[in-house]
């Protein structure tokens, strides 16, 4: 089965997400984008068009592979949970009542889910 659409798809969306974070692009589109990535990472949020673009070569390179498993998901999964948890604690541990710039400053939900 060939899944060269979505590696093409994730590449994409990868490009958009590092206009919205990188470059704050103006705009609706933009700040809706960087309101979701780095309230869902916080301070990673620079961290995720490039995971997009590695997931995306990875797709693109072994199309013929079967799609990730339950244990691929749980174990990055994991492993985002607990550097953004670090984070999170590092930059002073935020709590959802001290608002959202403390809580981006950190690492977001997933940090503090977390911590």
């Amino acid at each position: 089965m060939r899944r060269d659409g979505f590696g093409l798809a994730l590449i994409a969306v990868a490009v958009l997400v590092a206009a919205a974070t990188w470059w704050k692009v103006p705009g609706a589109f933009g700040d809706a984008t960087r309101a979701l990535v780095n309230g869902a990472v916080g301070s990673l949020g620079w961290v995720v068009p490039l995971l997009l673009v590695v997931a995306a070569v990875r797709i693109l390179r072994h199309p013929e592979q079967r799609p990730p498993r339950g244990r691929t998901i749980v174990g990055y999964g994991a492993l985002i949970l607990g550097v953004s948890g670090l984070v999170h604690i590092l930059r002073g541990n935020a709590v959802p009542t001290d608002g959202s710039e403390a809580m981006r400053a950190g690492g977001g939900w997933f940090g503090w889910i977390a911590a």
